[in-house]
């Protein structure tokens, strides 16, 4: 995505943010934390971890916030790994009800590889949804399943990932 492409979307969030802040009155504040594998090209990446804090704007909209790492141990040929930190801001869509609920989300944000020998810089997107699964008044537990394309100077790398955790939720 060229940098006309990056001014649109950014437009378009803050156009989405100034159109619903006079519904700041009925917000809603929700902090989430779990476990998180990704998916690269020909690797699975199984440890990592997320956070995520949302702010209601309206009864079904949110502004959130996230920030995540993975980490590979590496193998024989590369014995240091190598991490993957993102970080990343936008809008969630969710069902607020009684019983499972699901939501749908679009962030968009910065990802930084890290090895021993290199670090690289480069803009995200992610779509992705899932559920949430009250266990409580104010507690419960979220699955979600995301596509991430990751747009590095050389290539488009494509990932998915999965994230479950939990969440607390302020009415």
């Amino acid at each position: 995505m060229n940098r006309t492409g990056h001014s649109h979307v950014s437009l378009l969030i803050c156009a989405f943010v100034l159109m619903t802040m006079p519904t700041l009155a009925q917000a809603q504040l929700s902090v989430g934390a779990g476990y998180q594998a990704r998916h690269l090209p020909d690797n699975w990446i199984t440890a990592g971890i997320n956070f995520d804090a949302a702010h209601g704007v309206s009864r079904t909209w949110s502004i959130v916030g996230e920030f995540g790492v993975a980490h590979d141990g590496g193998d024989e040929l590369d014995s240091d790994g190598f991490n993957i930190f993102h970080v990343g801001g936008g809008v969630r869509w969710s069902q607020r009800r009684d019983g499972p609920a699901p939501f749908g989300q679009l962030l968009a944000g910065v990802q930084i590889s890290t090895s021993g020998t290199d670090t690289d810089t480069a803009f995200m997107l992610q779509p992705g949804g899932g559920v949430h699964i009250p266990i409580g008044d104010r507690w419960g537990l979220s699955a979600q399943f995301d596509y991430r394309p990751v747009f590095y100077r050389e290539e488009v790398v494509q990932e998915v990932r999965f994230a479950i955790g939990a969440r607390w939720t302020r009415p």
